[in-house]
């Protein structure tokens, strides 16, 4: 699961969050660095259903 969060409404700046299922953890976490969400989307939206997706710091 993959959700971005509205970081900084005036300028337009979102944080990406992906789930995290350690069983200890079972929590979003955050990934990247806040940025526009076209370029969020770009850079994360192409792991979905991938294995590189669980490597996303």
């Amino acid at each position: 699961m993959l959700r971005f969060i509205l970081h900084d409404e005036h300028k337009r700046i979102f944080t990406a969050e992906r789930f995290c299922f350690l069983g200890s953890i079972d929590d979003w976490i955050e990934i990247g660095y806040p940025d526009t969400l076209p370029t969020l989307v770009e850079k994360y939206v192409q792991h979905l259903e991938k294995d590189s997706f669980y490597e996303l710091h």
